[in-house]
This record gives C-alpha cells, sequence and structure tokens, in this order.
C-alpha cells in the first residue's frame, strides 16, 4: 500500500510539472533583434561632411564607403539580422549640422517575416539643421504574407534645411509568384520645419493585404507602392519634370503634387523592377546634380 501511495505521489508531481512546463512554453518569448544606431554629421574645415558622433548598438551598423555621389557623405545602415519579424525593434537617429550634406542608403531590401503576434516596430528621426541636406534614400522593404510592421517617421528641418525621402514598399516577390493575403501594416510620418508642422501622412493596412491590394481605390492590383518628399527649392519645376517623367513609364501609375511647401510623389507599380523604373527617374530630377547612391545600381 506505502507503495502505491508513493508512486501517485510521483505521478502527480510529474503531471504538475509538466503543465507548468506547458505554460511556460507557451508564454515563452523568442530571441528577438534590437538595433539602435546614431550619427551626427558636421561639415568640416575642408567644406567636406563627416562625422562628429556615431553610436552603434545590436542588429544595426553603420558604415561610410567613398562617397561616388559628389559632395556630401553618404551612411549605408546594414541590418545584421538578415531581415526582420514579430517583436524586433530598430531606431535610426541621423543629425546634419548646418551646411552639411548626408546621403543615407542601405545595401538591400530589408525584409518582414511572418509574425507570430508581436509587430516589427521601426523608428526613424531625421535631424537638418540651417543650409543643410539630407536624402533618405533606403531601397525597398519587403513585407512577407502575415508580417506586421509598425514605422514611424520624425523629420526635423532647420532654417532653409532641405531633405529628399523616399521610402516603397513591395507586397512580396513578384518574381517569386509570392501573394500576401494578410498581415499589418502602419506607417506615420510627420515633417516639421522649426517646431512646426508642415507634413504629416498615415498609412495603414490591417490584416487584409490582398483586399486592399486589389482594390481599385488603393492600389488596383499594384503589389508595389512608394512614397517621395521633397522639401527645397525649384519645387514647381522638379514637379513638371516628374510628372512628364511618369508618363513615359506605362507600366506605373504615378502623380505628384506640391502640398503647401512640400514636393509629394506617389507611385504604384506591378513589381519592385516596374516600380523602380519610375523611381529612379524621379530621384535624378530632385537629386540633380547627384547621383544616386551606387548600391542602388550595382
Amino acid at each position: 500500500m506505502g507503495r502505491v501511495i508513493v508512486w501517485f505521489a510521483f505521478e502527480s508531481g510529474f503531471r504538475r510539472l509538466g503543465a507548468v512546463l506547458r505554460k511556460s512554453d507557451a508564454v515563452a518569448k523568442l530571441q528577438r533583434s534590437h538595433g539602435q544606431a546614431r550619427i551626427c554629421l558636421d561639415r568640416q574645415g575642408n567644406g567636406a561632411t563627416g562625422v562628429r558622433t556615431l553610436f552603434q548598438d545590436g542588429c544595426l551598423k553603420l558604415r561610410l564607403p567613398r562617397s561616388p555621389c559628389g559632395e556630401g557623405a553618404e551612411v549605408v545602415v546594414i541590418n545584421t539580422a538578415g531581415g526582420l519579424t514579430g517583436g524586433d525593434k530598430v531606431s535610426i537617429d541621423v543629425t546634419v549640422g548646418a551646411n552639411a550634406s548626408a546621403t543615407v542608403t542601405t545595401p538591400g531590401s530589408e525584409r518582414i517575416y511572418r509574425s507570430l503576434q508581436d509587430d516589427v516596430v521601426m523608428e526613424q528621426r531625421l535631424t537638418v539643421l540651417e543650409g543643410g541636406r539630407l536624402d533618405w534614400l533606403p531601397q525597398e522593404t519587403i513585407l512577407f504574407d502575415k508580417s506586421r510592421l509598425r514605422r514611424r517617421f520624425e523629420v526635423e528641418l532647420h532654417g532653409s534645411a532641405e531633405a529628399t525621402i523616399a521610402e516603397s514598399i513591395l507586397f512580396g516577390r513578384a518574381a517569386m509568384g509570392e501573394a500576401v493575403e494578410s498581415g499589418f501594416f502602419a506607417d506615420f510620418w510627420t515633417i516639421r520645419r522649426d517646431g512646426g508642422l508642415i507634413f504629416a501622412d498615415a498609412t495603414r493596412i490591417a490584416e487584409a493585404f490582398a483586399a486592399t491590394v486589389g482594390n481599385a481605390a488603393t492600389l488596383g492590383g499594384r503589389a508595389a507602392m512608394a512614397t517621395l518628399v521633397h522639401v527645397g527649392k525649384d519645387l514647381e519645376a522638379k514637379r513638371d519634370a516628374m510628372r512628364t517623367g511618369f508618363a513615359a513609364v506605362e507600366a506605373a501609375a504615378a502623380g505628384a503634387s506640391i502640398v503647401g511647401d512640400v514636393l509629394v510623389a506617389r507611385i504604384t507599380a506591378p513589381s519592385g523592377m516596374l516600380l523602380r523604373s519610375a523611381m529612379i527617374p524621379a530621384l535624378a530630377i530632385l537629386r540633380y546634380p547627384r547621383l544616386l547612391p551606387r548600391l542602388w545600381t550595382c
């Protein structure tokens, strides 16, 4: 009888332990990527733009190759995680000093993979001081099926500072036959000059990616989209030149307008390649006479 009691005690204990382990597995957090990168660039005595301060942590690294783009520094943001998924968080802070010039880009497309539950959080803060210029030109962000991305841009311009921001989103890779049926995408942009809001934009697609992409009132079946925002001089001439260029790209639907002191262009296309065929000429107009970063074309 004593052996039976002892056996039941052991069996009961193992059952309770198993229940605790199963519960622990259910709530366990998988390892996630976290990255921070901060850089401040100033105009140096010889007229070139150089680094004043630089900080990098986690999966984000900054590299400054010799710039083929003409005047200004080139900053390459590298995500060593190889992609992002639910629970990952990255933040980038770029400051361009007075009369300095910089271009920020990436070595390739950023990939947002399927999420089990949590969102990928991306935060970018860009500051340009009096007389400075910043071109934010990352390559495409690819959203895979059931991915979740929450992204925020905060841009602060001072005095006569100029900025160009180009962001493109691909809903899957058309050449791979990928279909993105569902997921979450929220994108919030604010641009301020001397503290006053001059541009705000918000995009939110929840769950029904396929329905939104296919809707004639949104993307009309085109699985690639881009937004270009430019704050600078000669906006009307640049707008007209961009419209002429867009008209020559039949596969893309695009338009450009001036909203207050901001030039805004929207582009949609069936694939990333066709999106680029409209984006690259538009960026060439906004950056003239400087070339695009070599990473965009190599």
